[in-house]
């Protein structure tokens, strides 16, 4: 059998073909650790070689010592384009809220700058929850 035939076979429906060692992930995808302010929240974001796509994930380990909820501000971030985000678990919002939060209720785009400046302003969030926000280049 002819071992490119057999490789197309095997490996179709993967995007890369696995064992997948540190050094390839690194090349693939880039890790940037986000600042937020708050020492109950840690978040980081995963970019994608190509810098088209992203995924941000912001977990809540305590309950905030502050009253208000500080924006998410994203990095790595191409400054002139724009990004369309969007929750990836929104089945995990509670009820409750601090007032209407536009990542809640649909895809948001906004520019690079105005992501790294200003930030994006999660829903509310308990102890122990992960917020997942997928984002890309329009």
């Amino acid at each position: 059998m002819d071992i490119w035939k057999f490789y197309d076979i095997t490996h179709r429906e993967h995007v890369v073909c696995n064992p997948m060692s540190e050094e390839k992930l690194t090349r693939l995808v880039e890790l940037l650790r986000l600042p937020t302010g708050d020492p109950s929240l840690t978040a980081e974001l995963h970019r994608a070689e190509d810098g088209r796509r992203f995924v941000a994930f912001a977990g809540r380990s305590a309950s905030s010592p502050q009253i208000l909820p500080r924006p998410l501000r994203l990095t790595g971030l191409d400054p002139a384009a724009r990004y369309e985000m969007r929750l990836a678990n929104p089945e995990d919002a509670p009820p409750q809220s601090r007032g209407p939060v536009a990542l809640k209720a649909g895809p948001v785009t906004l520019t690079g700058s105005a992501l790294m400046a200003a930030g994006l302003t999660l829903p509310v969030a308990w102890p122990a929850t992960m917020w997942v926000i997928e984002g890309r280049t329009l």
